[in-house]
């Protein structure tokens, strides 16, 4: 065995130790740690998903509403510090409601020489109540964020459905049957995992230009990550549709570049509009157009030539 050989037999052994299963788990969230890239892709305003972000860190979505682990001093600071003083809104509103069993008290020293105080840990239902009794800017914010979470556990469930599922599912198939064809056809070791690697990434790309216009390596380029990311969930069925399509048309062997521009142009061509991510993220909607495009070169990185400016579609 060469040198060569042996190199390659190494590689092959730590690529296979690295090998991941792709389900889904990396592009799905905890409705506790959706980033401010989904929230905006779910349809919240910036304004919104910075206060659903800001919110979360003092009242989370918990599996038990009702058992006690919120800090009242935290919640009181977040809703505006109503009464002024911590004890004087505590003995309004905790005091009376102690022997709830949602609510666990403490006693806690304020400082070194400070007198012994109580605290109380709240469960998520009692805060929520308290924060919606609150008369101060800070109190109407919190009961805008109780809102929108409930509108973000149903958005959030069905974009983790369609990303975490779905989609992942058409990529497995695509995967698997890529796998199959290349390895039937000999390709081995290293040069059928770049076949097949380079297959989906074609794949995905047509995709992407049938239904915008522009490659998936476009959208990467303007907005800093992926096309699925930025789709907002209506956009992102569309595109799962799409490429529900080519996995079929891939698998009956009508999968090149010509067959999917002819079979999904007529259904798909356009089907996303740009534009609307585009001022979303400040840049100029004219990025949407690909006759602009090509007058005016306006794109994020710099491209010496024309082959370059034609790689985007």
């Amino acid at each position: 065995m060469s040198i060569n050989d042996n190199i390659i037999e190494l590689e092959g052994k730590k690529n296979r130790k690295r090998k991941t299963k792709r389900d889904g788990r990396s592009v799905t969230h905890d409705i506790n740690r959706v980033p401010t890239k989904d929230l905006r892709a779910m349809g919240f305003e910036e304004q919104a998903a910075k206060l659903i972000l800001n919110a979360r860190r003092v009242l989370p979505v918990v599996e038990d509403p009702m058992e006690p682990q919120i800090d009242a001093q935290k919640l009181w600071k977040r809703i505006g510090k109503p009464h002024g003083q911590f004890r004087f809104w505590a003995d309004h509103y905790i005091k009376p409601i102690a022997n709830n069993e949602e609510i666990s008290s403490k006693i806690e020293k304020t400082g070194k020489r400070g007198r012994p105080a109580a605290n109380y840990t709240l469960s998520r239902s009692v805060a929520a109540d308290l924060a919606m009794q609150a008369n101060t800017p800070e109190g109407a914010e919190i009961r805008r964020y109780f809102l929108l979470m409930e509108s973000v556990v149903l958005k959030l469930a069905n974009r983790n459905q369609l990303r975490g599922e779905r989609i992942i599912g058409i990529d497995n198939a695509i995967h698997h049957h890529a796998t199959k064809t290349f390895a039937e056809a000999g390709v081995k070791g290293l040069a059928l995992k770049g076949a097949v690697n380079s297959e989906e990434q074609r794949l995905k790309s047509k995709v992407s230009v049938i239904l915008t216009g522009f490659r998936a390596g476009y959208w990467s380029d303007l907005f800093g990550c992926g096309i699925r990311d930025v789709l907002d969930n209506d956009d992102l069925a569309t595109y799962e549709s799409a490429y529900k399509t080519v996995e079929v048309l891939l698998k009956a062997g009508k999968a090149d570049d010509a067959e999917l521009k002819s079979i999904l142009g007529p259904t798909f061509s356009r089907a996303i509009d740009m534009r609307p991510y585009l001022e979303t993220k400040g840049l100029d909607p004219d990025l949407a157009d690909v006759k602009k495009h090509i007058a005016t070169s306006k794109v994020k990185r710099n491209l010496d030539t024309p082959r370059q400016m034609d790689s985007y579609f």
